[in-house]
């Protein structure tokens, strides 16, 4: 048995390891994600300064964005292994994305 317990916490190890490293690969990846947005939306902004309607375009391209960073964010809460099942919390990440979209969107 001793042989056995030591397989099996070496495998509990290595699995548990892999999940964590797993996590944090995944929060790299968003945090990517947001790092680009903000850099791109920072671009537009100053970009805009020198059209005549720079603000509402400037704004659209911001909400664009944060768009963007919430359905992404949507589509991971809803597929895969370890999607959402509470109801709320799908329902309150659609409204905010109803909330973002304009009419034609």
């Amino acid at each position: 048995f001793d042989v056995i317990g030591v397989l099996l916490a070496f495998l509990m190890v290595f699995k548990t390891q892999t999940a964590y490293n797993q996590f944090w690969q995944a929060t790299d990846q968003v945090d990517g994600l947001l790092q680009t947005s903000r850099s791109l939306a920072m671009t537009a902004v100053t970009g805009f300064a020198k059209i005549d309607e720079a603000d509402q375009e400037a704004r659209r391209v911001v909400r664009l964005l944060t768009l963007h960073y919430f359905i992404i964010i949507e589509v991971f809460q809803r597929t895969g292994e370890n999607a959402t099942a509470d109801a709320h919390i799908k329902d309150q990440l659609r409204n905010d994305i109803r909330y973002l979209c304009g009419e034609n969107e």
